[in-house]
C-alpha cells in the first residue's frame, strides 16, 4: 500500500487509523495535520513499521502529541519501542557448541521488532548468543599407513596432517 501527500490531510475528526495491509509505503505529509489522531494500528511488526517510515522526511506531522502506533504483529509505540509481549517471540534453549559448529545459549527472539533478547529479556547482538566452536579433540594414538601417521578427532574423524 502507499499514501500519497496529504492522503490524510486536515482531518480534524480523524481519532484512529487502522492499516490493514503488512507493508506501507507513505510519501512526505501523507499523514497532516490530523490534531485529534491518537491511535495508527499497522498489520505489521515494528521493523516493518521503523521502515515504512524511515525514507521519508517525517511522513506523519502534526498529530496529537499523544498519538500511540499499535503494531498488530508486534506491540510498539510511536518511537518504536517493542514491548516484546505478542505472540511472535520465540524461546531458544541451550545448545551446546562442537568442534564441527557453534552453539547458542538460551536467548529469546522477538519477531516484533526483530531483535534478540538474553534471558532477562534485554536487547542484545547476535553475537552475544554465539557459542564459539569448540578445539577438535585428538585421540592419543595415532594412527598409520604407508603415507604417514595421524590423529583423529574423537568427536567428527578431523584428522590431523601426515
Amino acid at each position: 500500500m502507499s499514501l500519497a501527500n496529504y492522503a490524510f490531510g486536515n482531518c480534524n475528526q480523524l481519532e484512529k487509523i487502522v492499516f490493514h495491509c503488512s507493508s506501507i509505503s507513505f510519501d512526505n505529509d501523507s499523514i497532516y495535520c490530523c490534531q485529534n489522531l491518537n491511535s495508527i494500528e499497522f498489520n505489521g511488526t515494528v521493523a516493518r513499521w521503523k521502515a515504512s517510515v524511515k525514507d521519508v522526511n517525517s511522513p506523519i506531522k502534526r498529530v496529537s502529541p499523544d498519538c500511540v502506533v499499535h503494531c498488530t504483529t508486534g506491540s510498539c509505540t510511536v518511537d518504536g519501542t517493542c514491548l516484546h509481549n505478542n505472540g511472535d517471540m520465540y524461546l531458544y534453549e541451550l545448545r551446546d557448541s562442537t568442534c564441527t559448529s557453534v552453539g547458542l545459549k538460551a536467548h529469546y527472539y522477538c519477531g516484533g521488532c526483530e531483535n534478540y533478547l538474553d534471558e532477562n529479556k534485554n536487547v542484545v547482538v547476535l553475537q552475544s548468543v554465539i557459542i564459539e566452536k569448540k578445539p577438535h579433540s585428538f585421540d592419543t594414538t595415532y594412527s598409520f599407513d604407508k603415507g604417514g601417521h595421524w590423529q583423529e578427532c574423537t568427536v567428527c574423524g578431523t584428522q590431523t596432517e601426515r
